[in-house]
């Protein structure tokens, strides 16, 4: 019986009373009281069978963002745990993930610091490249989507890094050693081959062909004379 109904009356009903006599009504406390189970944390189905379990019923579900609990598993409840009448509803409040995250700022920043700028706002960098003649190697051009865009959090973002131009003066590989030289053409984009000169301690670079100044596109093969 709900709360509040009458649930007897004393003389019972049909009793003939002088006037002004008192009559006691008792009044329904409402269904006995059952415990309300904690499903904070859970997932929704979870808490809807332990919520019914409880023979208590789902009530609203509201979908909220949260930092903190993972999607589809609820933040908070209301009744939170303690007593509540049998058959009453319990209002949950369930996670949407982690609210959307603007794109930081990293056009123009090295790709190195780029990454961990995405990695630190919770983004999956990715990586491509493209010939700049106006930006400088290993420089972000573009992202996507464009910064300050809300995106969904764990997203992968894509950055263009400028490979320079396609076309560039050799570098210099004279004096390094082999493997400082074959850093050195990868930083640029370039090729290595190795000529080790018979009779000597083979451990520097003494020449190349092309030679440094000389113009050459990404991708080509410097070859390197070591003694």
């Amino acid at each position: 019986m709900p709360r509040d109904a009458v649930l007897a009356v004393d003389p019972p009903v049909g009793t003939a009373l002088k006037s002004g006599a008192t009559v006691t009504v008792v009044p329904s406390l409402g269904p006995p009281p059952v415990p309300v189970p904690d499903v904070t944390g859970s997932s929704l189905n979870a808490a809807a069978k332990a919520i019914e379990g409880a023979n208590l019923v789902l009530g609203d579900v509201h979908r909220i963002y949260s930092s903190t609990v993972n999607q589809d598993n609820v933040v908070r409840q209301d009744p939170p745990v303690g007593k509540a009448p049998s058959g009453s509803p319990v209002e949950l409040w369930v996670s949407k993930g982690r609210a959307p995250v603007p794109i930081p700022a990293v056009i123009g920043k090295q790709q190195d610091r780029a990454e961990a700028l995405l990695r630190h706002a919770g983004f999956v960098p990715v990586v491509q490249t493209a010939f700049s003649d106006q930006i400088g190697r290993g420089i972000v051009i573009k992202v996507d989507p464009a910064e300050a865009t809300p995106t969904t959090y764990g997203d992968p973002v894509t950055i263009t890094v400028s490979q320079g131009p396609q076309e560039f003066p050799a570098p210099s590989f004279t004096g390094l050693t082999p493997d400082a030289a074959r850093q050195k053409a990868h930083q640029y984009g370039l090729e290595v081959s190795f000529f080790y000169v018979p009779n000597t301690p083979q451990l520097r670079v003494i020449s190349q062909t092309p030679a440094a100044g000389s113009t050459v596109r990404s991708g080509d093969t410097i070859t390197l004379f070591v003694a």
